[in-house]
């Protein structure tokens, strides 16, 4: 079974991945358009993607939605370097991977309120809709990273490796979080009875 969070296809996360979307590997899948995505002048969806970034001090985990906005994949993780370099590593994924919009995790307290961490990431976002004169949506990333690692101790992924794919996953988290989010819009059909 090949899991719909691509991108991390080390055999121990895909196992770790596997047994947290068991649920949903048991369903057929059924792709949907979103309420944000519009339409072709055939009738098709438009072709989108989103980038969520999970922002932390040393590093950014990164995913994107595939072309018709319904599965998160996760990027390798980007090593920050200055708001400057960081920038210009995300303008070089913009264009790698067409993106049109970035959701970017906000670290809100648990009480819902926002502190330095959640401050500190609406000006990098604001940075970052300057430099790309792309939109940033904030999505909550309460508890992500938490249950990234509850993910990976599950799949019995040794710290080490944990450690090399934490932020990547939490961006995945992020990323669906936003996609399940997203109201989406029912397909006209052409039953007859």
């Amino acid at each position: 079974m090949r899991s719909f969070v691509c991108g991390l296809s080390e055999p121990w996360v895909t196992r770790a991945l596997r047994k947290a979307h068991a649920s949903a590997a048991a369903h057929a899948f059924q792709p949907v358009r979103h309420s944000w995505q519009s339409t072709d002048a055939d009738g098709s969806v438009e072709k989108m993607r989103g980038m969520a970034l999970d922002l932390g001090t040393r590093t950014i985990g990164l995913a994107v939605t595939d072309e018709l906005g319904v599965t998160a994949q996760g990027l390798p993780t980007l090593e920050r370097r200055g708001l400057r370099r960081d920038l210009e590593a995300l303008t070089e994924k913009v264009a790698d991977y067409a993106v049109d919009r970035f959701i970017l995790g906000l670290p809100l307290n648990m009480d819902g309120s926002e502190g330095p961490r959640a401050e500190a990431t609406r000006r990098f976002g604001h940075a970052l809709e300057e430099k790309t004169s792309l939109p940033v949506i904030y999505q909550d990333e309460r508890l992500t990273t938490v249950a990234a690692t509850r993910v990976l101790l599950e799949g019995d992924v040794s710290r080490q490796k944990r450690k090399a794919v934490i932020d990547q996953l939490a961006a995945v988290l992020i990323l669906q979080s936003w996609l399940a989010a997203q109201p989406s819009l029912s397909h006209e059909t052409d039953e007859t009875p």
